[in-house]
């Protein structure tokens, strides 16, 4: 693992130093990841140069990219399927924008009069806040009672107990034998694997909000994100 700086000084320089790692890119997979953000000024060196360099070594260069650049004027072999192939293939999400302001207290009542609360399996609400997280889950256990399991996470509970708590959670997802509700803080978006049937979060910027979606917290089974405007 390297940067764009060394990898390429150790191939066109004299110094003695960086030549010593030359002989070890024979045989080798070079994976060069955001190859778009390679310096537009090298970009004819580099089409030029690299075929050659790796027939001779006998090596594979594999780049990644998700906005491919257009300094090959052979477009290079992809490893996968069409993107658009893969982008229908792929499970799918619906992001939708609460367009009101709504105060924690009210939050519960919104989602059972006007998205379907009740009819959910499984739901995850993420505060941006302990204080008005804790405001939603005590609402959510007066009103969710019969047939509901209820579960609480954020900062002002030890690691241990977060830890003992995402397990109980685990557990229940997968027993199915009650409903349940997620009220949490951003301390989901740490790692937390979990999947969760619906989503409502406080509003945020687009990265906590996909990640809410699945990008990093395993919920790649979520039908929909409802971004909620807190007063």
């Amino acid at each position: 693992m390297t940067t764009f700086h060394q990898f390429f000084h150790s191939i066109f320089t004299h110094a003695k130093k960086p030549l010593l790692k030359y002989s070890r890119l024979a045989n080798s997979i070079v994976v060069m990841d955001e190859i778009q953000a390679f310096p537009l000024r090298y970009w004819h060196l580099f089409e030029t140069f690299m075929p050659i360099f790796f027939s001779t070594l006998k090596s594979y260069f594999l780049m990644s990219s998700a906005t491919f650049p257009g300094f090959f004027n052979k477009r290079p072999e992809p490893i996968s399927e069409s993107g658009v192939k893969l982008f229908n293939r792929m499970a799918r999400s619906e992001i939708y924008y609460v367009e009101r302001n709504i105060t924690p207290d009210q939050i519960i009542d919104e989602l059972i009069e006007n998205h379907g609360l009740l009819d959910m399996d499984s739901v995850l609400i993420v505060s941006n806040t302990v204080a008005s997280s804790q405001i939603i889950y005590q609402n959510a256990k007066q009103r969710l009672q019969d047939g509901w399991m209820h579960y609480y996470l954020s900062a002002a509970i030890t690691p241990k107990d977060r830890q003992h708590r995402i397990q109980k959670i685990k557990h229940s997802l997968l027993e199915r034998k009650h409903k349940i509700i997620l009220v949490s803080t951003q301390v989901i978006e740490a790692g937390v694997d979990l999947s969760f049937q619906f989503g409502f979060r406080d509003m945020a910027p687009w990265i906590p909000s996909f990640k809410l979606r699945g990008e990093s917290i395993g919920m790649a089974n979520m039908e929909k994100v409802n971004l909620l405007s807190e007063t």
